[in-house]
């Protein structure tokens, strides 16, 4: 402490020491400044740095995906310069509509990063340009009620059984959406969860047998009466009106 303030004192005994070049480097920063600023003023928008107009429907590739403990990362190819904030939101393209959206979080001039809830290999495989701050969103990437869809495909596992469905992201499936097996005449034999959502197809466990389930090819994603979000219990729901 003592040592700043030697320090600063002895900065103010020889002030004729120091003045020319104290008072030259000022101004000359100032007039920086001040030239900065009418430019910024007079040569329109181009020079903004407080982040100025967001982007929209600004399209960007994407040029790596890292592996993010089952999501990917994403890091796409516009950033600040482009009109790119913290916290737009954006998608994936894919098939006919959207194969993922996200949230931006990380910026540089000329990059954006965000996480996207897809396995990357699977990404990877599949990469579509990207859509920053899109003014509305593909019509088939918005979640739509009482999907029908067909079992392309049944998988093994152990007890259960995966179902795999025609219909994904790009019809508007998401995941953690309800759903149910129904046999021929529309009645519900299982009910289960999207576990894997990808453009085309949708995968759930049901607690059926691989011979049991077999037998079913129709499902109903997204229910209508099962809209409200539960949260996540596997309760049934005839208990709902207890204690009323």
């Amino acid at each position: 402490m003592p040592e700043k303030k030697h320090r600063h004192q002895h900065h103010k005994k020889h002030p004729h020491e120091i003045d020319n070049g104290v008072d030259l480097t000022d101004m000359a920063s100032l007039s920086d400044a001040a030239n900065a600023a009418s430019a910024s003023q007079r040569g329109g928008d181009d020079y903004d740095e407080t982040g100025g107009i967001a982007a929209t429907d600004l399209s960007a590739d994407i040029v790596a995906v890292l592996d993010s403990g089952g999501q990917s990362r994403i890091i796409i190819n516009r950033g600040t310069d482009d009109g790119v904030q913290l916290g737009q939101d954006g998608y994936i393209k894919g098939g006919d509509g959207m194969l993922a959206s996200f949230t931006i979080d990380n910026l540089t001039q000329t990059t954006a990063q965000a996480y996207v809830d897809i396995n990357h290999t699977f990404l990877e495989r599949n990469l579509g340009g990207v859509v920053v701050g899109p003014s509305s969103l593909p019509k088939s990437a918005r979640t739509t009620e009482n999907m029908q869809a067909d079992v392309v495909n049944f998988e093994e596992a152990g007890d259960s059984t995966v179902l795999v469905m025609n219909r994904g992201a790009s019809h508007g499936a998401v995941m953690g959406q309800k759903g149910n097996l129904l046999d021929v005449n529309g009645t519900v034999v299982a009910s289960f969860t999207l576990t894997e959502v990808h453009p085309g197809v949708s995968k759930a466990y049901v607690d059926l047998s691989y011979t049991a389930a077999i037998q079913y090819r129709s499902v109903i994603i997204n229910p209508g009466d099962g809209a409200h979000h539960g949260g996540g219990h596997h309760h049934h729901h005839h208990h709902h009106k207890k204690g009323e």
